[in-house]
């Protein structure tokens, strides 16, 4: 008996994820700031340094789309900082 396989239609959609070294460096630097514990219990730790390693991942992931997609698309904002990057027609 002859089984076909299922028919899949090539995916083309191009999914650009920079990899942390290739992020600008303002967002490395806060990054590795968010993730900075620190031994001196007066002193403040980083915003995800008690996060645990999915939770990091579910961060990371889509922001590493993101800063792809704005590579590609407008590679001229990942020269703006951080905080004026992120615009309403940037995130959609």
């Amino acid at each position: 008996m002859f089984h076909r396989q299922p028919i899949r239609k090539p995916d083309r959609r191009t999914r650009v994820a920079l990899r942390f070294y290739e992020w600008p460096q303002q967002d490395q630097e806060r990054w590795n700031r968010a993730l900075r514990e620190d031994e001196d219990i007066f002193a403040d730790a980083g915003l995800a340094a008690r996060w645990r390693r999915t939770t990091r991942q579910c961060i990371i992931d889509p922001y590493r789309r993101w800063v792809g997609e704005l590579a590609l698309h407008d590679p001229l904002a990942l020269e703006i900082t951080v905080t004026g990057r992120v615009t309403r027609d940037r995130i959609a």
